[in-house]
């Protein structure tokens, strides 16, 4: 079975734009664990395989590599290394970014990406060092990089976000030019999905639908994988 880590912020955790938190079953990461067992993407109403073990790290406020002011450590660079450890996972799926927006940082669309390249330095460390020891890992840990859509500067996050929504145009491409670099997948979540009009920042349940579907086509068409029993 192939083990896919979705490692998010708050729209993995699964906030509403109008405040709580989507059930399980209708996030997009639970919601790709579906699709990808699925045999066929034409029809749900099928019997679902067990090729996939998709697990959700979603966490409010986590960043790629900053920490958010007396919201404890919420960078997304301390919390990866020990869910690698712990998960063991085949497949990372890296979904942050607008976290990184907030004013309070006074970051740069490039500062951002490179906050994103440096987790998938992370993420290819360490799995160098895992096939390096004594440990059944027997190839590398494969990454998808996934653009977070434009955010919209609206109530209650105009102060929070100042600028944000000019810099969030701009991701995609810098997320794409380190995806580039160190040679791992990229998807721009853009081509999918839009924020939500009522914060600006979170995704109505039918973008976390589409979003599934399309990173398990994208899984499915563009990445290989050997499912072997765990």
């Amino acid at each position: 079975m192939t083990k896919v880590l979705c490692f998010g912020d708050s729209n993995t955790w699964g906030t509403k734009p109008e405040g709580g938190r989507y059930a399980d079953h209708e996030r997009w990461s639970f919601l790709l664990g579906v699709y990808l067992n699925m045999s066929s993407l034409d029809s749900i109403n099928q019997e679902m395989e067990s090729k996939y073990l998709v697990m959700e790290a979603g966490q409010p406020n986590r960043t790629l590599i900053k920490n958010a002011p007396f919201d404890g450590d919420k960078s997304g660079l301390t919390y990866l290394k020990p869910l690698l450890a712990i998960h063991e996972p085949e497949l990372v799926i890296i979904m942050l970014g607008t976290n990184d927006l907030k004013a309070k940082f006074n970051l740069s669309p490039a500062d951002i990406g490179a906050g994103a390249g440096t987790l998938i330095k992370q993420i290819q460390a360490f799995s160098q060092e895992a096939i390096a020891s004594v440990s059944s890992r027997s190839s590398n840990i494969k990454i998808l990089l996934v653009s977070p859509p434009e955010i919209k500067v609206c109530p209650p996050y105009i102060s929070v976000y100042a600028g944000g929504a000019q810099k969030s145009q701009l991701l995609a491409h810098e997320f794409a030019a380190q995806a580039e670099l160190y040679q791992c997948d990229f998807l721009d979540a853009n081509q999918v999905i839009k924020s939500s009009d009522l914060d600006g920042i979170h995704w109505d349940a039918q973008a976390h639908e589409s979003l599934a579907l399309s990173i398990a086509e994208y899984i499915k068409q563009r990445m290989l994988f050997s499912h072997t029993s765990n």
